[in-house]
């Protein structure tokens, strides 16, 4: 029920609804990503220690995980655990930007155009991390793949993403 003390109507209650889940499905988009690259840097690094000596697979191995990691970095702050004092220290990245945007997002005036203009600009980023994410496991991760097969091992298999609702 709509507070009675508030001055908002249907339509800003709507499109407020609108860009929360909009800013959910991105968060959630981005949580799927991260859980993904874990998954897939395990296998990495599993597949790497069974190659031993071989240098070829472990190079590679190196250089995937690189570009995974570089993705990851920039979807998340690992080393930030919460901690207000550690915004000053860590840089905020994707994931905490778009939690943050989500706390912006509430309250009975409905969504500011500057709101819109900046879950327009943080979905535009994770579009471009997506795509580096998928370029690594659709290009990268097969080759890396080859190479462990030419070797005499099982392959990284990469765990579906779980999709957003409301995502395409």
């Amino acid at each position: 029920k709509k507070d009675p003390r508030s001055q908002g109507t249907a339509e800003t209650y709507r499109r407020q609804l609108e860009l929360l889940l909009s800013a959910r499905d991105k968060l959630s988009a981005t949580s799927d990503a991260i859980n993904q690259i874990h998954a897939v840097e395990q296998q990495v690094d599993a597949a790497a220690k069974q190659a031993g000596g071989n240098e070829s697979v472990t190079a590679a191995a190196q250089k995937l995980d690189d570009e995974l990691n570089a993705v990851l970095h920039k979807l998340y702050e690992p080393r930030f655990t919460g901690y207000d004092d550690q915004t000053l220290i860590y840089p905020l990245e994707m994931n905490n930007r778009l939690a943050a945007m989500q706390n912006y997002l509430g309250g009975d005036a409905g969504p500011t155009d500057q709101a819109v203009q900046v879950l327009t600009v943080l979905s535009a980023e994770l579009d471009q991390l997506l795509g580096k994410l998928n370029q690594a496991l659709t290009i990268d991760l097969p080759a890396f793949n080859s190479q462990l097969k030419a070797a005499g091992l099982s392959p990284v298999n990469v765990p579906p993403a779980t999709k957003a609702a409301g995502t395409n």
